[in-house]
């Protein structure tokens, strides 16, 4: 057992990349969750920033949840919305790595057995660290992980979810810290019915959490939001990242020709003459 004294982090806790399309400003080494409700934007927020912060450092995009052809249809759609307000993006200049984990090649080594204990999920958990290492050592500036999503790995082992978020957090920090690299981790999971796949126990071992939210306006808050019936409001809220002081506000998110970014803080986009 080894023990060690209080130290002085090496590497700056507050010194990493501000968000193109949340104005987040995202610490070095975090590994940050995105939680919310099927399609209220938290995979469009992420390929925006990979897209962008990829013009000047390394990112690495890894998802689960469609076929190559599905998701490249998506990621070049967002790509072109943001080249139709930032002409000068060229995406052979962008050091931007996809990977598809249900392909024909990776399905069979990137899927947990439904009956999976916890040393099956352990060596799961380490061939889905492996894999990001080889990428890292191949990086001069990573900046920034994504895994789209962890919800297919909830589903696939419900009762071992906790089990592999925290290995999951532990060999990446523990990877980063000896590399000395220091990307952002942002990993998606969905929410069903106000609550993240996992719960608790998988929320804790985040160093953070972004919150998506949607509301339709009904008849009883068409007043409130100040917008007809049927319209949808998206928002986010940051539920706090872990040593950082940040407004967790909840903010509506502004749809510009496809292009989000933040909007106003929710409480100023209510009317309150109800």
């Amino acid at each position: 057992m080894k023990f060690h004294q209080l130290s002085k982090p090496t590497i700056s806790e507050t010194a990493g990349w501000k968000s193109f399309t949340l104005g987040i400003n995202y610490p070095k080494r975090r590994l940050i969750a995105f939680e919310g409700e099927p399609k209220t934007g938290k995979s469009l927020c992420c390929i925006q920033d990979a897209i962008m912060l990829a013009q000047t450092n390394d990112v690495l995009y890894i998802y689960n949840e469609a076929t190559e052809e599905t998701f490249m249809t998506f990621a070049w759609n967002v790509f072109n919305n943001l080249k139709n307000m930032y002409p000068n993006l060229d995406e052979d200049l962008l050091s931007l790595d996809f990977l598809e984990l249900n392909s024909d090649e990776n399905v069979n080594i990137f899927t947990l057995p439904a009956n999976a204990n916890r040393t099956t999920v352990n060596v799961f958990t380490k061939k889905v660290s492996d894999l990001i290492a080889g990428w890292i050592s191949k990086k001069n500036d990573p900046a920034l992980i994504v895994i789209d999503s962890i919800t297919q790995f909830c589903n696939d082992a419900p009762a071992q979810t906790g089990t592999f978020v925290k290995q999951l957090y532990y060999l990446l920090h523990s990877l980063l810290h000896k590399t000395n690299k220091t990307p952002t981790i942002i990993c998606i999971n969905q929410m069903v019915d106000g609550r993240a796949y996992g719960g608790f126990k998988v929320a804790h071992a985040y160093d953070g959490i972004v919150s998506f939210h949607r509301y339709r306006v009904d008849k009883f808050t068409q007043k409130v939001f100040n917008r007809k019936i049927g319209d949808v409001i998206y928002t986010y809220s940051i539920e706090g990242i872990r040593g950082v002081l940040m407004d967790m506000s909840e903010t509506v998110l502004v749809n510009n020709c496809g292009v989000i970014s933040p909007g106003q803080k929710l409480e100023d986009a209510v009317s309150i003459d109800i």
